[in-house]
């Protein structure tokens, strides 16, 4: 999973070690940026950002492929093995799906800065929004993971995947750009 956060120190020195062998940069997962003075250059940063989801991308996509491949295993596991194979899964594709959306939102950006009130917007902030207009891939998997936490939801009521099957419904998955001081 993609995350800036640090790592629990149990897993610390694991996480760092696979970080490093990724040679992913998480730092070019902004939640916004500051108008341009060149706007030239700033394109080619973005350019440049763009570059570094696509990284990402290769390491999410490949653990979903093996995650994928565990599935023929599903039918012969407990119960509470395949309430957590479906819930890291359909977090997974929920992930997946949001750097897509990050990824379209880059190239927005890229293609044709958003409008914004130079008087009162210094930038623009990315904004969750409900529905997904990027790529048609990322809205697939995220339709794939809403369906899998729906069942979660109903298949292990009573239990803590039904709780975080729950809570995971209400993260909206789509960006927009908005303006910002």
């Amino acid at each position: 999973m993609i995350s800036s956060l640090p790592p629990p120190d149990d897993i610390k020195k694991e996480v760092n070690e696979k970080r490093t062998k990724s040679k992913v940069n998480l730092s070019v997962l902004k939640d916004g940026y500051r108008a341009p003075s060149n706007e030239i250059t700033f394109k080619a940063g973005i350019e440049n950002d763009e570059k570094e989801v696509a990284r990402m991308f290769v390491n999410l996509l490949e653990a979903l492929d093996d995650l994928k491949k565990s599935e023929e295993m599903k039918d012969a596991e407990s119960k509470r093995w395949q309430a957590n194979y479906d819930f890291i899964r359909a977090r997974l594709e929920a992930q997946i799906a949001y750097l897509y959306e990050y990824q379209s939102m880059l190239g927005q950006m890229r293609k044709e800065l958003p409008a914004r009130d130079a008087k009162l917007h210094g930038g623009w902030k990315l904004a969750a929004t409900a529905k997904l207009q990027g790529d048609s891939a990322g809205k697939k998997l995220a339709k794939e993971s809403t369906k899998t936490m729906e069942a979660l939801v109903k298949n292990t009521a009573g239990s803590p995947w039904e709780v975080l099957a729950k809570r995971e419904k209400f993260t909206t998955l789509g960006l927009e750009w908005q303006g910002t001081k």
